[in-house]
């Protein structure tokens, strides 16, 4: 939560102070050397202060990735735009699929210290390629960044690093709301140093993060109430092998690089480009008819449910999935303004912090009664056809009220 809670810090300060790219060369160095303490500190006091610098450092890479991507876009209405989000929507599922497969099996053969510093040596490349490459257009800027911009992100890492250390749930609820408030006031605040055509764009901007939210709720249900399911309902033996049910959620980043390529291809060829609410009506359908085939799976099912029902689940999911989340990133993009460009990806990337909360609230129906954490699967079957309702609920209003972007 605090990696995505941190991200509006990032995208205020890449508008206001420091830029998006040297916002996102920060990011990376601390993220990069909060991983070095991790590996290599003995005090727990100084794996809390690694946390904070990997949260800050998330908060300032995390919005001014897209921020940047989408500053190379002087016509807010270039067709590339969906195309270039959604590369870099496979991107980061590459990374998501590859990392942990490479640094797991470095980690069983070499120790997790090995494991956690092939992390920190792909950031600390990174950072060093990059620097690199946007070293002539920071030379100006750099000697124009205040002091207190580095003192302020030192207390800051100390403030995250003291609510770790303390880790209360109502610390960090508390700092939820805050983060929720000045949200509303930091667009309220911008919005009114707007000219006409910019608030215009706002007032696009805010239905879609809320959608995105709602979005979140449904689909976060994987590490969840789907992850219980699998792991106690889904018969996982194949040819003599147990597959553990984490490993199940590799399926949505395997296929999510497969859709990648062929999803700009479909959609411009056979939909006729459709506007980015029909798009957002569609990844709520096919978020919906993924919950009803889990239910369908349990309803057929005489022992457990087959793996080939979890196979389409996914297939389903990451199709509502590539609909949903590389086009409301385009969107935000475009609608955004450009002096305002990181700020509002940032408001973006809060919002799954806030779709991760509203999915705890609705993980906790899958709980029967008695509090039990085996659950049946009478009971599970019913908690999916209520996800599957509440897609549909995400689904309909959108399809009748907006029929243009």
């Amino acid at each position: 939560s605090l990696s995505y809670a941190t991200s509006l810090l990032g995208g205020f300060m890449a508008d206001k102070l420091i830029g998006a790219r040297y916002a996102l060369l920060i990011g990376g160095i601390l993220s990069a050397v909060g991983i070095l303490i991790f590996v290599f500190a003995q005090n727990p006091s100084l794996i809390y202060l690694a946390l904070s610098l990997l949260s800050l450092g998330s908060g300032c890479c995390k919005p001014n990735i897209s921020a940047s991507l989408a500053l190379l876009f002087e016509n807010p209405n270039d067709t590339r735009r969906d195309i270039s989000f959604m590369g870099l929507y496979v991107g980061m599922n590459l990374g998501s699929l590859s990392g942990p497969i490479v640094c797991g099996f470095v980690s069983t053969y070499w120790g997790w210290t090995m494991g956690i510093l092939l992390i920190a040596v792909g950031f600390i490349t990174g950072c060093l390629v990059f620097f690199i490459h946007i070293r002539p257009k920071l030379q100006q800027q750099v000697t124009s960044i205040k002091h207190w911009t580095y003192a302020g992100l030192l207390m800051l890492t100390t403030v995250v690093a003291l609510l770790f250390l303390f880790h209360e749930r109502k610390a960090l609820d508390s700092l939820m709301v805050i983060t929720a408030i000045a949200s509303m006031i930091i667009i309220c605040v911008r919005y009114g140093r707007c000219n006409q055509d910019e608030r215009e764009g706002i007032r696009k901007i805010i239905p879609i993060i809320l959608l995105f939210s709602f979005f979140c709720a449904l689909y976060e249900q994987s590490g969840s109430s789907v992850m219980l399911f699998l792991e106690n309902h889904v018969d996982r033996h194949v040819l003599g092998h147990t597959i553990p049910a984490i490993s199940l959620l590799s399926i949505n980043p395997i296929l999510v690089l497969a859709c990648g390529a062929m999803a700009p291809f479909i959609l411009n060829k056979y939909l006729c480009k459709p506007s980015t609410y029909t798009k957002f009506s569609l990844g709520f359908f096919l978020t919906a008819a993924s919950f009803a085939l889990l239910a369908g799976g349990i309803a057929l099912a005489h022992h457990k449910v087959a793996l080939s029902w979890v196979i389409l689940f996914f297939a389903f999911q990451t199709m509502g999935e590539m609909l949903i989340i590389p086009g409301g990133y385009a969107r935000v993009s475009q609608y955004a303004p450009d002096r305002y460009m990181s700020l509002f990806m940032s408001l973006w990337l809060v919002a799954i912090a806030y779709g991760h909360y509203l999915a705890g609230f609705l993980a906790k129906l899958s709980v029967n009664p008695s509090m039990e954490c085996y659950v049946s699967c009478c009971h599970e079957s019913t908690f999916f056809m209520k996800l599957c309702f509440l897609a549909l609920l995400g689904c309909l209003p959108i399809f009748l009220r907006f029929k243009k972007r």
